[in-house]
């Protein structure tokens, strides 16, 4: 699984509120607000094309943070990541 899959999964995985609070504690990354109207793929679309739009060097490092994550709860009975 590559990088950029860890990174889609976890945005998958996680509801949007708390991923978009995981970006902006852990990396300083600034992201829109979440718009209480939109679903939750109109968010993840929106976090999606933020990440994007990275430069590559801060984008692999969040990606290598998230491969840490699934890694780690990635498995039978190990349904952590809510």
């Amino acid at each position: 699984m590559n990088d950029a899959e860890n990174l889609a999964k976890l945005l998958g995985h996680l509801k949007p509120e708390r991923f978009h609070a995981f970006m902006a504690e852990e990396f300083g990354l600034v992201m829109p607000e979440l718009e209480k109207k939109k679903t939750k793929t109109e968010h993840r679309q929106v976090m999606e094309s933020v990440l994007a739009a990275l430069p590559v060097l801060e984008r692999q490092r969040i990606e290598e943070v998230a491969e840490k994550i699934i890694l780690l709860t990635d498995g039978a009975g190990q349904d952590v990541v809510a």
